[in-house]
Parts: C-alpha cells; sequence; structure tokens
C-alpha cells in the first residue's frame, strides 16, 4: 500500500500542474489583449508559487514558455500589484496601458494612488513619460515642462571635458536642472542656472559647461534658439566673463551663423549620442549629428 505522505505529495504536485495550466492559459489568453493585469497577476501568481520549477527561475521560465525578456517579466510583476493598489479607489481612472504604471511600484499603495491621480488630473495626456515626471516631482520636487526636452549629456562626454579644464566640477551650467546635475559624480557645475531662471539673461562666470535645450532647434520669432545660446557663450567670452565654455551643439551647417563655431576647437561625434533621460532609458536623436566645442 502506498504510504499516506507519497499520495499527498502526488496530489499536491497534481494541483500544482493543473494550475500551472490554468495560469498558463490565461497568459496566452490575454497577451495583447489590452487586459495586462490579468497576464499580470498570473504571472506573479506562478513567481510567488514557485510554479515554474523545475525551470531555475521565473525569468528563464518566462522566456521559455512566453518568449518573454527579462524586462517584460519584471513589469509584468512589477505592474500586477500597482494595478490592484489603484482599482482599490473606484473614483480613480483604471490604467489601460501597463507602461503607464510600471514606474510606481517601488512607492506604497497611497503613494501609487496620488501620483496617479496627479498624472489623471494634470490635463495631460497619460503616457509612462508623464507619469516618471510625476514621480520625480513627488520625490524631488522638480518638474519638467516639457519631459521631451530632458536630454542629458553622457557621463563619458562630461568625464572627458572636465578632465581637459583640469576641474572635477564646472564652475556653471546655465541650461541645467537639479536632476540632470545630480545624475553625475561630483556633479556637472557647482552652480546651475534652470530653465525657469533662465541662463540667458543671468550672469555666467569661470569655467561653463553647456548643452542648449532640446528646443533649441524650433525657430522663435528671434531666430534660431540654438543660436542664441551659442552667440550668448562666444559674446561672453570675448568679453571675458567666462574662463572658457564647452558647448554641446547639434550640427547645422546649412546656417551661417553655424560657421563661427569652427572657429574654436570642435570634435564631431562619428556616432549617435546615446542621450540618458529621467525615465531612465537611453535616447538616441536618429536625425541629427552633434559636435563639441571648446572656447
Amino acid at each position: 500500500m502506498e504510504p499516506m505522505s507519497s499520495k499527498r505529495k502526488w496530489d499536491e504536485e497534481d494541483i500544482e500542474k493543473s494550475r500551472l495550466m490554468e495560469l498558463e492559459a490565461i497568459i496566452h489568453e490575454h497577451l495583447g489583449s489590452g487586459k495586462f493585469f490579468l497576464v499580470a497577476a498570473a504571472l506573479r501568481e506562478i513567481d510567488e508559487c514557485h510554479l515554474y520549477k523545475p525551470e531555475k527561475s521565473i525569468y528563464t521560465y518566462a522566456k521559455n514558455k512566453f518568449m518573454f525578456s527579462r524586462r517584460t517579466t519584471n513589469t509584468y510583476l512589477c505592474s500586477a500589484s500597482v494595478y490592484e493598489s489603484i482599482v482599490e479607489d473606484n473614483t480613480l481612472p483604471i490604467p489601460v496601458n501597463i507602461s503607464h504604471i510600471r514606474s510606481l511600484h517601488k512607492f506604497p499603495a497611497e503613494v501609487r494612488r496620488y501620483i496617479w491621480k496627479q498624472v489623471c488630473d494634470s490635463g495631460q495626456n497619460i503616457t509612462e513619460e508623464n507619469v516618471v515626471a510625476m514621480t520625480i516631482k513627488y520625490e524631488t520636487g522638480v518638474a519638467f515642462t516639457n519631459l521631451n526636452n530632458e536630454l542629458y549629456t553622457p557621463k563619458n562626454i562630461i568625464i572627458a571635458a572636465k578632465q581637459v579644464i583640469g576641474k572635477n566640477c564646472f564652475d556653471l551650467d546655465p541650461a541645467s536642472c537639479d536632476f540632470a546635475n545630480n545624475l553625475h559624480v561630483n556633479k556637472i557645475a557647482k552652480v546651475i542656472i534652470n530653465e525657469q531662471t533662465d541662463g540667458l539673461k543671468q550672469t555666467w562666470f569661470g569655467d561653463v559647461w553647456l548643452h542648449p535645450p532640446n528646443h533649441s532647434d524650433k525657430i522663435s520669432k528671434n531666430g534660431n534658439f540654438q543660436e542664441k545660446w551659442f552667440k550668448s557663450a562666444q559674446e561672453r567670452f570675448n568679453r571675458h566673463e567666462i574662463n572658457s565654455c564647452f558647448l554641446l551643439l547639434k550640427t547645422d551647417f546649412g546656417k551661417n551663423w553655424f560657421m563661427d563655431t569652427l572657429k574654436y576647437p570642435y570634435c564631431i561625434f562619428n556616432k549617435k549620442i546615446p542621450f540618458a533621460t529621467p525615465t531612465g532609458r537611453e535616447k538616441i536623436i536618429q536625425d541629427s549629428s552633434y559636435m563639441l566645442i571648446y572656447m
């Protein structure tokens, strides 16, 4: 006669296999259906109950079974509890896209609901970028008027420029914000001027780092914004108000003003620059090339 312990073990394994099949059916049925929360909840249960065994981890299981990347698996696992937190308050709009809420997983439930409400009440489109911007505002107090303008220079370029001036930190960055400045070891500059204060109207000094805002390629009534930043730096350098200035600019050889940039030592990048962003992802501007100027 089979021992009771063995029979109980087989019963438990049968139950687990049956439940795994049910959860896998849910995932297959709702992938791409818009009901991401059902996929997320099913994958989370597989993870928490270790139903993925004999695979080593939920990541290898999800990759082999559903062709999920590690990032995709993480997104589903993180979003399951976030979704549940938000729908607990029936006055809040229900999330319809998994990318909109994955950045909220690190917060407790009440903060998730608070940030989600702020995004929904902001009048802006609900996008991952706008949710991330609101989380940054919640954590740091820094608010972005347009997240698409927030492209931060890669650390290796900043480090190389600091080596040229022989300092661990520039004296001034007239077109920055605290969030961007704090991304770098020793910061980019000792003093920064943000968008609200408008660096074009302020006093500059010392060794300057300048990467004009991303909207600098737009044309205003007063001309090209990128041109305004370059000419402002050039005038201040010629008046000896600043010791030096590194400028990271988009190449624009079709404009007369841009030919003045070639009077100074410069480096044109032969590869696209992977800019950092507040979302943590890198962003490459496909239709633009950049150059670094040193005056």
